[in-house]
């Protein structure tokens, strides 16, 4: 501070200083500026800064985002891409960049969820999660939304710069310096590879600056795994108890294990990044602010299985330790298949992008104030296989032998014995013994865009001293997912004698001409399988793809299955979601309860194309285009049994694919649906103490379904000759969203310095579930798709409709986290965090994404060279799918799967 005058100030004169900054609010390190943020919100919010964690070595904004509190990760291929919130599913979770929707591909699916593989957190400042929304956020978000804050020039005083050199490696595959089998198809790779990530941010002057950040990383996962499936536990029986002829009822306190299997995979996954953002104040209260990302992202992944079936057990013969099959009978008069052993293969490439641009412009001005924007974003997902030199799945087997399941402990069985009909052993090791059933080929290529662009006005104004504030805005969101494929083309391989087979010799004694061992994989049969197995033998899918090249007749594909399989493929949707809402921020004794309402509106309307399947489309009509029907010699309607006429078919209905293009059309199914929903919400907040807030809210929100919901596709039945099984198979266009409304309350306590302490309570009521039903068709049901009463009135549908029973989850949040500023200042830089997140719901199976229990924790030392982290993100016991229980399956009612207790 200096005396803005020439000379000493006269005493009583007014001395006016030189304009000064606090430096230390804009060189504020992270977590101040994200606690900042939190605190000072008006809803209830988890803000934290990406700085808190160190370096992510590979970029994975999953891998960060599993340790905040409410989430849980969905783990797919080792890389955590999909989040719930609060147990809700992944799909009806919003995740933004800078306040603009991120386009995802969503694996290559229909699905609503944002997959964060293509997004690289080097570019991120901050994360929010916003538990309460307030009526300018979607009222998609069923109990959350996130939100990345792209980092900003506007941050900082000074420029920053750094770059992060790394080593990536996974703790099972340690081969530094040399190559190894795997992952890919007859390769030796190395597992340990470098990675880097840049970063500047520069604020030029204090009217311009900007941001850019870049990585490239690669990294290999892998992914072995065993499986045991035992019958009376998770596994139905398919005879009695008394009865030889299968799988015999158990109990479930007495179960056997009847099939094992094993899965050695890898994969090497390499991620791009780039990002800028370009800050300018061209005015005063004027700033324009220019967002660019992108991310590639290219998976690698191989898998070979094998697994060991028991078809056929002696009653009573197996105890906790052990199982025995039956014999297997191969010969010229019976053909009895009491066990058999397999191999499958399954592997592709694929890359994926996002790009995602964007426009923002803000106004500050002394009365008005507005935020506009606009952003464009695309994603793609391709899966290669045969377009790059190689088949995506094989499998090859043995049938007709006797398997017995020895020394079995949790992990696998110690001893497997396979033995063929004669008694012999057989080596489930050698190629040899197996025979080559298929190969197949499922590539797909899946768009997804968004388009949106908003703008908002508000005013602060007093009402009686009392401090308001009205926000009016609009905004407009369009996504588009287009999926194409050739579903799966099947390659059946039949040899050089033109028979397929499922074991190398036929019930005569004849050897078949199926022996994979032509395309073994030399590089991976050299490898040890985890969990003490042997050595195995395995096939280079790559082999194969060139076998088929230089002899195609030892391969038979079926045309008409492979028609079907890409028009069943093929869907697109379209949804335009348009939105208009009105807020008002109040702030009543002396600030120290502040109170944020209003509402939003959000009409939606989607288009939506998928495959239509209907038998009359191949009926043979006149020029006015009425149905002919077959005739006899005499010129009499010929009639099947039941009396009824039958139509001229253009072609017959055993025609096979140029029947099946008659009857089943690319696209041929249109739908259109629209709606409009209300979504108020109020949040409060009042500061009980200068460090102690209590907030609560209540707000109503939507869990839209996916977008195969609408592009499905329609299967209508033969109108001309009833058949009362016939059903018209269609999803239900008019369901309605679920509908969720909560009740959610939070204290959070500030430390002195970088820290606070918060407890979260919330109770969620939930309806408008979805449920299969088979019922009568009704006029509105078939108005919805152009079909006609009259015609189809007497078909039962098989559809869905919404649930009338009501669901209700409670849960609670407790989250930790401060920086040991108290510590001697050699220990600066200190930070613990912890938190646990519980939620329980009764009575429904619609939340296989929620897990009861998930506890995070972690320690970070931060120095300006490097830091040092260790955390843990511990998931409880996850219960799944119910199994399905009869009398005389062994599973008894109310049986589950559960994913066990893990620990990332």
């Amino acid at each position: 501070m200096a005396n803005a005058g020439k000379g000493p100030a006269a005493a009583g004169d007014v001395v006016r200083l030189d304009a000064f900054t606090v430096a230390s609010s804009k060189e504020m390190d992270g977590a101040a500026l994200a606690i900042n943020e939190q605190r000072f919100a008006r809803n209830i919010t988890n803000v934290v800064s990406t700085d808190e964690f160190g370096t992510i070595a590979d970029g994975s904004v999953g891998e960060f985002m599993k340790f905040l509190p409410g989430i849980t990760s969905d783990y797919t291929g080792g890389d955590a891409r999909r989040f719930s919130i609060n147990g809700a599913p992944a799909g009806n979770v919003p995740i933004s960049m800078g306040g603009f929707d991120m386009a995802s591909a969503a694996g290559a699916g229909t699905g609503r969820q944002v997959e964060l593989d293509q997004v690289s957190i080097n570019n991120v400042s901050r994360i929010e999660i916003n538990r309460s929304p307030t009526p300018d956020t979607a009222g998609a978000a069923l109990s959350g939304s996130v939100n990345f804050v792209p980092r900003s020039a506007f941050e900082r005083n000074k420029p920053s710069y750094n770059y992060s050199v790394s080593w990536l490696m996974k703790d099972a595959e340690r081969s530094f310096a040399r190559k190894s089998p795997g992952p890919g198809w007859g390769e030796k790779t190395y597992k340990i590879h470098p990675g880097f990530d840049v970063s500047a941010v520069v604020p030029v002057s204090k009217t311009f600056g900007f941001t850019i950040s870049g990585g490239y990383s690669l990294q290999y996962t892998p992914q072995s795994n065993v499986g045991m499936q035992w019958i009376g536990a998770a596994t139905a029986s398919n005879v009695a108890a008394n009865l030889t002829t299968g799988r015999p009822a158990t109990t479930p306190d007495n179960p056997y294990l009847a099939v094992f299997n094993w899965r050695d995979s890898g994969k090497h996954t390499s991620r791009h990044s780039l990002a800028t953002t370009v800050d300018w104040k061209p005015a005063r209260y004027d700033r324009l602010s220019f967002g660019f990302a992108y991310g590639m992202l290219r998976e690698h992944f191989a898998t070979r299985s094998q697994t060991f079936t028991i078809n056929r057990v002696l009653p009573l013969n197996w105890a906790a330790d052990h199982t025995w099959g039956q014999a297997s009978i191969f010969n010229a008069a019976t053909n009895t298949n009491s066990g058999q052993f397999a191999i499958s293969n399954n592997g592709r490439i694929r890359p994926g992008r996002t790009l995602t641009p964007s426009l923002r412009w803000l106004h500050e001005g002394p009365v008005w104030k507005s935020d506009m924007g606009v952003s464009y974003g695309t994603s793609r997902i391709d899966y290669n296989d045969i377009d790059k030199g190689f088949f995506n799945g094989m499998t090859m087997q043995r049938n007709n032998v006797q398997i017995l399941f020895d020394d079995i402990f949790y992990l696998r069985p110690g001893k497997i014995t396979v033995l063929d009909p004669n008694g012999q052993r057989v080596d489930p090791s050698q190629l040899d013994n197996y025979s080559l059933v298929s190969a197949n080929s499922v590539r797909q290529r899946t768009y997804d865009t968004t388009r949106q662009a908003y703008g908002n006005i508000r005013r602060d104004f007093r009402i009686r001293d009392i401090p308001v504030t009205a926000k009016l805005g609009a905004d407009i969101k369009t996504k588009i997912r287009d999926l194409r494929g050739v579903g799966t083309e099947t390659y059946t391989y039949v040899g050089t004698d033109g028979r397929a087979s499922t074991t190398p010799a036929t019930q005569a004694g004849l050897v078949n001409d199926d022996s994979p061992l032509p395309f073994l994989d030399t590089a991976y049969s050299e490898r040890m399988p985890d969990f003490g197995l042997p050595k195995q033998q395995q096939v280079d899918n790559n082999k194969l793809w060139e076998g088929y090249g230089k002899n195609p007749t030892h391969w038979t594909r079926n045309a008409n299955t492979e028609y079907t399989s890409a028009t069943n493929a093929s869907k697109r949707a379209q949804e335009i979601i348009s939105s208009l809402y009105f807020r008002t921020d109040v702030a009543l004794f002396q600030n120290r309860l502040k109170l944020t309402g209003g509402v939003r509106a959000e009409q939606t309307n989607i288009r939506a194309e998928g495959p239509l399947t209907d038998p009359t489309l191949a009926f043979q009509r006149d020029s006015a285009g009425a149905v002919v029907f077959q005739r006899n010699a005499n010129g009499g309607f010929i009639l099947n049994a039941a009396g009824q006429r039958l139509p001229v078919l253009l072609q017959p209905a055993n025609a096979g694919l140029p029947y099946t293009q008659l009857i089943l059309k690319d696209r041929g199914y249109q739908a259109k649906k629209e709606y409009l929903r209300l979504f108020p919400s109020i949040n409060a907040g009042y500061n009980i103490t200068e460090n102690l807030i209590g907030r609560t809210a209540y707000y109503e929100t939507v869990g839209r379904p996916d977008f195969n919901q609408y592009a499905g596709g329609l299967t209508v039945p033969n109108i001309e000759v009833f058949n009362p099984n016939d059903r018209i198979t269609v999803n239900n266009v008019s369901i309605k969203a679920w509908q969720a409304k909560t009740y959610m309350a939070r204290f959070e306590y500030y430390f002195g310095r970088v820290g606070q302490l918060s407890f979260n309570y919330f109770v969620r009521d939930f309806e408008n579930f979805f449920q299969n039903v088979t019922s009568p068709s009704t006029p509105g049901f078939l108005e919805a798709y152009g079909l006609d009463e009259e015609s189809y009135g007497e078909y039962l549908v098989v559809t869905q409709f919404n649930s009338p029973i009501g669901v209700r989850m409670k849960g609670f949040e407790i989250d930790y986290k401060q920086a040991l500023t108290f510590l001697p200042n050699w220990a600066n830089g200190v930070q613990f965090f912890a938190n646990i997140s519980s939620q329980r719901a009764r009575g429904t199976d619609n939340f296989q994404d929620m897990n009861p229990f998930t506890c995070n924790w972690g320690f970070s030392i931060s120095r300006p060279k490097w830091n040092l982290r260790l955390s843990e993100n511990y998931r409880g016991i996850q219960r799944r799918g119910v199994i399905a229980s009869t009398a005389t399956n062994s599973i008894e009612p109310g049986t589950y799967n559960y994913r066990p207790k893990r620990l990332y």
